[in-house]
C-alpha cells in the first residue's frame, strides 16, 4: 500500500465526534474530488482543441515551407526536391507558386483579393489531402488534376465574389509600375473548406503548370 492511500484509509476511519466533523470531512472530500474533476475535464478540453487547430492548420498547409534567402523564386526547383528525396526525414514533398492578387465573379461583379497557389495537385494532395477538404465539385477530382483553366476556390471566398461551381472568373495581377494589369479567366472546378476561415476566404489553387506557363516562370 502506498503512502497517500494509507494515509486516506485512516483519514476516513478514523473516528469523528459529532454531526459537525463528520460534515466537514464530506465537504473537504467532495471539494477535492470536484476540483479534480473539474482540471481533468479542462485540461481534456483544451488538449482536443489544441489537436483540432493543429489538424485545420497543418490540413492546408505542410509543416515545413522551404524558400530561397533573398525570397526570389527558384530556378532549379527539381535540383532542390531531388535533395529532398535523398532526406529520410522528408516524407513528402511539393513544389508550389504563391500569388497575390484581385479576383472577381463574371457573372455577379462581386470582387475580393486572392492568395493563388499554384501546385502540383498529385503531390500537394499527399501532403495536405485536398481531396478530402473539397466540399463540392462539379468534377470528380482524382487528386492528380483538374483541367484547363480551372480553379479551386475556398467555400468563403466563393461567398464573397457571389461564385459558385460553373461559374467563370477573373483574376488580375500587378505586372508592374504603370503597366495594365495582367487578367486571367478560370472556371471555378470546386470549393473547398479546410476548417479555418482565414484560408477558407483567401485561398485558391490552381494547376502548377499552368501557373509556369502564365506568369513565365519555366522551372
Amino acid at each position: 500500500m502506498n503512502v497517500e492511500l494509507f494515509i486516506a484509509i485512516r483519514y476516513l476511519k478514523a473516528r469523528r465526534k459529532g454531526f459537525f466533523s463528520l460534515l466537514t470531512t464530506f465537504i473537504a472530500v467532495g471539494g477535492t474530488t470536484l476540483g479534480v474533476a473539474a482540471l481533468v475535464i479542462t485540461l481534456a478540453i483544451m488538449s482536443g482543441f489544441q489537436t483540432d487547430i493543429r489538424d485545420k492548420i497543418l490540413g492546408i498547409q505542410p509543416h515545413i515551407i522551404i524558400t530561397r534567402v533573398d525570397g526570389n523564386p527558384f530556378t532549379d526547383y527539381e535540383q532542390t526536391l531531388d535533395k529532398l528525396k535523398g532526406d529520410e526525414n522528408a516524407a513528402q514533398y511539393s513544389p508550389f507558386i504563391y500569388k497575390q492578387g484581385l479576383i472577381r465573379s463574371l457573372a455577379s461583379n462581386g470582387s475580393t483579393g486572392i492568395i493563388l497557389k499554384a501546385v502540383d495537385y498529385e503531390r500537394e494532395n499527399k501532403i495536405v489531402g485536398l481531396s478530402k477538404q473539397i466540399v463540392s465539385s462539379e468534377i470528380d477530382f482524382n487528386g492528380k488534376e483538374i483541367g484547363e483553366r480551372k480553379i479551386i476556390l475556398g467555400v468563403e471566398l466563393a461567398k464573397n465574389i457571389y461564385a459558385s461551381e460553373g461559374d467563370e472568373v477573373a483574376i488580375m495581377f500587378p505586372s508592374g509600375f504603370g503597366s495594365i494589369p495582367k487578367m486571367y479567366k478560370f472556371t471555378v472546378a470546386a470549393l473547398l473548406h479546410s476548417g479555418m476561415y482565414d484560408y477558407d476566404s483567401s485561398l485558391g489553387f490552381i494547376d502548377l503548370k499552368q501557373a509556369q506557363n502564365l506568369f513565365n516562370m519555366e522551372d
